[in-house]
């Protein structure tokens, strides 16, 4: 499968697995409706893949934090910094990231509904997540996704 964004890229082997796998998903759910189609959902084999993970170590993350609490740090890579330590210290992603606001933050708790799984999800903030929340405006600084 081939992305393109003003470029192309081949995507990983897992990433295609799980396309399939949703694929053959929908496909079973047709076929199951009796939608005929020239492929049933049986036919579409799917070999177990895995990710590529690769995880900070806890003297890693140490060593950002104690940078993002430098005077060293400019304020557009601080800004950055403080949401990428944000999503490390409670599991967020981008996405997630990117929308709560300060009514989210109820007693040291972080409310919100979670955008990929669309779950209503409370996490408990230790006291580092909370040192890096700026309320009321939650985050410095506005920023794109932009491409990498």
């Amino acid at each position: 499968l081939v992305a393109c964004c003003g470029g192309s890229f081949i995507n990983k082997p897992a990433t295609v697995e799980s396309t399939m796998k949703t694929f053959k998903k929908f496909l079973h759910a047709a076929n199951n409706h009796g939608i005929q189609t020239k492929l049933n959902y049986k036919d579409v084999r799917l070999k177990r893949m895995t990710g590529q993970y690769t995880f900070l170590t806890p003297e890693e993350l140490k060593t950002l934090f104690e940078y993002y609490n430098t005077k060293y740090i400019n304020t557009s890579w601080k800004n950055i910094l403080q949401r990428y330590l944000f999503s490390c210290f409670t599991g967020l992603r981008l996405g997630d990231i990117e929308t709560i606001k300060e009514e989210n933050f109820i007693d040291g708790n972080l409310v919100f509904t979670a955008s990929k799984v669309e779950k209503f999800t409370r996490i408990k903030l230790n006291k580092t997540a909370i040192s890096l929340v700026n309320l009321p405006r939650v985050f410095n600084g506005h920023y794109s996704r932009g491409l990498f």
